[in-house]
Order: C-alpha cells, then sequence, then structure tokens
C-alpha cells in the first residue's frame, strides 16, 4: 500500500514557525508528504519536512498558483493552514474561500487548520486598533463581524475536516459563527523535544513574541518598573520581531521605557533566530507572556514549555484555556503582575512545581504523538469519502 499523499500548505518562515515543527513531524508518519510554501529563497533550504516547493506569492495569484500545483500533483488531501496575514494582506484573507471553493469544485479533499477565532463579543474600535495603526475608514466593527462570519461559514462549508488547537477555538466557531462541531477536531501544537543541560539561573525574565498592542507590554513593563525598584540586579528581555501595519508600536514601547526610566534595566533585542532560543530561554527566571487580547494559541507558549519553563500568563482567551493554572503555568490577572514576579523571586518550590508540569506537557505534546494525530484523521477522512 502507498503511503498517503498529502500537500501541505503554509509559509514556514522564520526558524521556530509552527510548520516546520509540524512538518518535520509529519514526515516522520507514512506520509508523502509536499509542502507548497512561498516564493521565499530560503523556504528551499528547509531539511526534513518533506518536499518542499516554493509555489505562491503573497497576493491574490496565490488562489491559482496553489491550485495548479495541486492539478500537477494530484495528492490525496490538501491541508491548508489559515492565518489572516499568511498569503497576504486583507484582500487575499478575503478571498481565501475561493481556493476552497475551487478545490471543492475540483474533488479534492481539504484540511484546514484556524490558527486563530475572535471572540464576536470583543470586535469594537479598540479591538480594530490592535491590529491597524489606522483602520481603514470601511473597517468598522460590524463590518468585521459580519465579514468573519462569511469567512468561517464558508471555510466550514467547503472544506472537509477543520483542525483548531484548543477546546475554546472549537465552541467559539460553533456557538459564534455557527459550524458544525462534527467537522471540527482539536488537535494541540505539538511541543519540540529539546536536549540540553540544566542551566544556571540568570537574574532575569524573558517575553517572547511579537512587539504588537494586543500584548499589553506596557502593562508587563509598569509593573517591572515597581519591581525592579526592590530588586535593582534584575533584569526584563523583550525578545522579538514586529508586523506590518504595527511597526509602530515599537517605537511607543521604547518611548515609554524611556519615561519609567528603566533603559538599563530593559533591552529590545529584537527577533531570535532559533538556532539561539536555548541561550535566552534557559538561564530566564520565568517566561513573561503578557496579552490584552487573545485570538490562538500561543506559539511562545510552546516554544516555553520545550525548554520546561516557568510561564506567566495573562489569564484572558486561549490563555485560560491553553495553561492548567498552577500546573504547568501561572495565570496572572493584568493588574496583578507586579506581585506574581515577587512570588517567582522568592517561592522557589513553586517555580519548581510548574517547571515540572511544563515537563510533563511536552511529554504529552510530543511530536510523534501529534503527527501520529494527524495521520489518524488523513486515514479517516480517505476512508469517509
Amino acid at each position: 500500500m502507498s503511503p498517503i499523499k498529502i500537500a501541505y500548505v503554509s509559509s514556514m518562515l522564520p526558524g521556530g514557525h509552527y510548520s516546520q515543527s509540524l512538518c518535520r513531524a509529519l514526515a516522520q508518519q507514512p506520509i508523502n508528504l509536499l509542502v507548497y510554501t512561498d516564493r521565499q529563497l530560503a523556504n528551499l533550504k528547509i531539511k526534513d519536512c518533506g518536499q518542499v516547493k516554493a509555489v505562491w506569492t503573497k497576493d491574490l495569484r496565490y488562489i491559482f498558483q496553489i491550485t495548479w500545483q495541486i492539478i500537477k500533483d494530484q495528492p490525496d488531501i490538501v491541508h491548508v493552514q489559515h492565518e489572516f496575514n499568511m498569503y497576504g494582506g486583507l484582500i487575499t484573507a478575503i478571498f481565501f474561500p475561493l481556493l476552497l471553493l475551487i478545490l471543492k469544485v475540483l474533488r479534492i479533499r481539504t484540511v484546514i487548520t484556524i490558527h486563530a477565532v475572535p471572540d464576536r463579543k470583543l470586535i469594537d474600535d479598540q479591538f480594530l486598533k490592535m491590529f491597524f495603526s489606522k483602520p481603514p475608514i470601511v473597517m468598522r466593527p460590524a463590518f468585521i463581524r459580519v465579514g468573519l462570519d462569511f469567512l468561517y461559514r464558508l471555510i466550514g462549508l467547503f472544506s472537509h475536516q477543520l483542525v483548531v488547537h484548543n477546546r475554546r477555538m472549537k465552541l467559539q466557531l460553533v456557538n459564534q459563527y455557527h459550524l458544525s462541531s462534527a467537522k471540527i477536531n482539536v488537535v494541540p501544537p505539538l511541543i519540540e523535544m529539546h536536549r540540553f543541560v540544566p542551566t544556571v539561573k540568570e537574574k532575569f525574565f524573558l517575553f517572547f513574541g511579537y512587539i504588537v498592542g494586543r500584548k499589553g507590554l506596557e502593562i508587563l513593563i509598569d509593573a517591572f518598573a515597581h519591581f525592579w525598584r526592590r530588586h535593582l540586579d534584575y533584569r526584563l528581555i523583550l525578545a522579538g520581531g514586529t508586523i506590518a501595519g504595527q511597526k509602530q508600536t515599537k517605537q511607543e514601547i521604547v518611548k515609554f521605557i524611556k519615561r519609567k526610566g528603566l533603559t538599563k534595566a530593559i533591552s529590545l533585542i529584537g527577533f531570535i533566530e532559533e538556532k539561539d532560543f536555548a541561550q535566552y530561554f534557559l538561564p530566564s527566571q520565568a517566561v513573561l507572556l503578557p496579552a490584552i487580547l487573545s485570538v490562538s494559541s500561543s506559539g511562545p507558549l510552546t516554544h516555553a514549555w520545550s525548554f520546561h519553563k516557568c510561564v506567566l500568563a495573562s489569564n484572558i482567551g486561549n490563555y485560560s484555556c491553553d495553561i492548567d493554572n498552577g500546573v504547568n503555568g501561572i495565570l496572572v490577572d493584568n493588574n496583578a503582575w507586579q506581585g506574581i514576579l515577587e512570588k517567582i523571586v522568592y517561592d522557589n518550590r513553586l517555580v519548581e512545581k510548574i517547571e515540572q508540569g511544563a515537563r510533563t506537557t511536552a511529554k504529552k505534546r510530543h511530536p510523534q504523538q501529534i503527527g501520529a494525530l494527524y495521520y489518524h484523521l488523513y486515514q479517516q477522512l480517505l476512508n469517509e469519502t
């Protein structure tokens, strides 16, 4: 029996990208894996992820470029990753269902992973400002709600199976966007297994993630300012890049740090390469993941767990679903960051307990196990259609 031929559609960069990790896991299954990614030359250097093909450009042509490659390769199943900005800007996101409609007409079996599900009740003017420095004049909360209704319903209509990363996202798709529960599979993000020697901790906290408005970094910095006055030997490292449309957020954070008099205590080091993750994660006292809005499972959270770190995250949205409070992480109300930083410094038993919980979580979500879950899903889809 020949292996299942899967065409996996996603961006793959930068290093540490979710899809690189998953494709490495899928390549270990009895699968003939084709990866259709964007036309960055660096993608062709990616190894151990099946056969990587630089297929599409980040504009409306992606729909037809992907379709043509599928027609040529004739995969058994096409597994498409859906993120709002993956294939370009707003227009490419609006027309994403057209790709699925074409594949349905061609009788191609599809699995769609939906990475973000905004809580419909939270979509207001403040929500828009977290994603756009200057929202287009036609972009109003009511327009976004209606647009998301159509987007998710069309994705559900034109696909065979859907994947989300936690139960909360599934419930939102069912209850708020009226998708069929039977079609939605919950598969948590895998956690990479790293081999490392335990490292002596240094006196710094690590934030890892994009420098964007919805992270609520001002809240964390303000709390750290109060903490630092009593612990002058501690530092806060902010590691992460910016994204299009929100680059001014980093400038605002720099100004905020200066106003707080923390330029020597807080470092913005920008994006860090995957090969350098260990030198920042391992010696940190804890990994801090503040947020004022959460629409997806956190990639930085899984990276922190992969190094068995004590994680502190805002008690909102998907964090409150993904983290078992007091077991594999600590959920923090956004008005309580100062107190929890103090607690982490003095309560070694609590930190060790959380680190053990992170280790256990990483074992449960080993790449081989998550890869096997997807293989089972693919087999099930082939048997049903």
